[in-house]
């Protein structure tokens, strides 16, 4: 038994030190496969080792059945194994992705923070240095606090995403007239838009829904925001709202470039955004569909995505209102 055991420690204290080095090196998976092509050999060849001591302690006609107890054993403990090395590459893998969507985020907030506090500095030193007419002080002053709210939007983004983090957001909900709430936060965002774009309302008055006001606003800047984030000038957008006997359904549609069918399923990741990080044209932190997704779920609705005809995206959110 010294020569197997003489085996066993140089094999795991290698397998620990390629595994550091595979994840310094982030090379993760060649070394992770290779790890496991070694493991697997060197039990092959403990295998071999028991059942050749074996034959030297057990007479002849003992040892017929004790090979296929050895073998049974090793055949178990591989596929263990290799279920464990599936288990762990895939964790891995999920580890690795969100590091890199992390470090994406981070980018991008910096981004996100950099510009609009940039414009309100030039808009506030255009105002100091210069003596403007009330037309033009009231268009930099206009666009002054839609780059502060664009500030605020992505800070209390951040808040919120933390408060799901760690468990510490609280619903107060009451009864609120959702379809006003829906439309003023549309407004809103209508009077900080640059594009030029239409906006059909088809809105019951006066639906009363019980939820979080604050949650139920931030699900429709987020859904609205990204409509008109990526819409194309001259294009429609539409919101409606509408109540049956036992659900409210809210639904936004746009005319952009719509959702890939094999993205559909991880929009609602956080951090997750589609296309390529470097080409990517339109800036967002990927916290947005997450927020929503999560708040929806918190009234008792759920939310789903389908392709607009003949192109852009249909946000659907579905809240039951049966208690």
């Amino acid at each position: 038994m010294d020569k197997i055991e003489s085996n066993i420690f140089p094999t795991f204290t290698l397998a620990l030190l390629l595994l550091y080095k595979s994840m310094k090196n982030k090379k993760v998976y060649t070394v992770f496969f290779l790890l496991l092509l070694y493991i697997v050999i060197q039990s092959v060849w403990w295998m071999y080792s028991i059942f050749d001591l074996s034959s030297q302690v057990f007479p002849a006609e003992e040892m017929q059945g004790k090979k296929w107890m050895i073998f049974g054993e090793g055949a178990v403990f591989l596929l263990i194994l290799l279920i464990s090395f599936i288990f762990s590459v895939r964790t891995l893998k999920k580890d690795f992705n969100l590091s890199v969507q992390q470090k994406n985020f981070l980018m991008t907030v910096s981004h996100e923070l950099k510009t609009p506090i940039a414009s309100i500095k030039l808009y506030i030193q255009t105002l100091l240095k210069r003596d403007l007419e009330p037309n033009k002080q009231k268009e930099i002053l206009t666009k002054s606090l839609a780059d502060t709210d664009r500030l605020n939007n992505l800070v209390e983004s951040i808040l919120l995403a933390t408060k799901i983090d760690d468990g510490s957001l609280f619903m107060n909900k009451s009864k609120v007239n959702i379809s006003q709430l829906v439309q003023e936060s549309t407004l809103k965002l209508m009077e900080s838009n640059n594009k030029k774009l239409d906006f059909e309302f088809f809105i019951e008055d006066n639906l009363m829904f019980n939820s979080d006001p604050e949650s139920m606003s931030s699900i429709v800047c987020n859904l609205v925001g990204n409509a008109i984030k990526y819409s194309p000038e001259q294009s429609t957008i539409t919101i409606s709202l509408n109540k049956t006997s036992n659900a409210l359904t809210l639904i936004v549609s746009d005319e952009g470039p719509g959702i890939p069918n094999d993205d559909k399923s991880r929009i609602f990741d956080k951090f997750y955004r589609i296309g390529d990080e470097n080409t990517r044209k339109e800036q967002g932190t990927g916290l947005g569909l997450f927020l929503v997704k999560y708040l929806v779920e918190q009234h008792n609705g759920s939310i789903s995505v389908q392709k607009n005809s003949p192109k852009g995206a249909i946000f659907a959110c579905k809240f039951n209102t049966i208690t």
